[in-house]
């Protein structure tokens, strides 16, 4: 249960995640230590759903999508844990889905996590203002934590410019 968002721009891109740990049932258990953003080089990656994917994300230091997946693919085999990994670079936004999928967005902005559906609503929004990705990417986690018990505080913040 989280909240990533993504934001891409002609000339910048970011990345932000909330720090909220949650069992299956949503019930909060604590608030993670272990950061659910990183940056690679030039690729900011998010991680939502797992934290043993998260863990596998952040030791692998893969910034290609496709590569990411196929590693993923070799460790884990066909494994039923819930989870989403979000990517962008100077390319664009990818997803990448449980089910070993790669998905390149269209939109220049992109959420995952539990909380997502209020995460992209509040991107889509901000997204017909003249905002910075990183403006957009913290305004957007504001309003998802405001409206979701899904998304806790404290944010992790990456930005890159081209």
């Amino acid at each position: 249960m989280t909240a990533i968002l993504a934001v891409h721009s002609d000339t910048s891109y970011a990345i932000g995640g909330d720090a909220g740990a949650f069992d299956e049932g949503g019930t909060l258990i604590a608030t993670s230590a272990e950061p659910k953003v990183f940056k690679f080089g030039n690729t900011l990656v998010g991680v939502a759903g797992s934290f043993r994917i998260m863990e596998l994300v952040a030791k692998s230091n893969i910034t290609d999508p496709y590569k990411l997946r196929d590693h993923l693919m070799q460790i884990l085999g066909q494994g039923n844990d819930s989870w989403s990994v979000l990517l962008v670079n100077r390319d664009g936004i990818y997803e990448l889905g449980e089910d070993y999928s790669v998905i390149k967005f269209k939109e220049p902005y992109a959420a995952v996590g539990a909380a997502c559906d209020i995460a992209t609503g509040a991107l889509a929004a901000l997204s017909s203002f003249s905002l910075e990705p990183i403006d957009m990417v913290k305004t957007a986690m504001d309003v998802t934590e405001h409206h979701s018990t899904m998304c806790v505080k404290p944010f992790r913040f990456f930005y890159k410019i081209f």
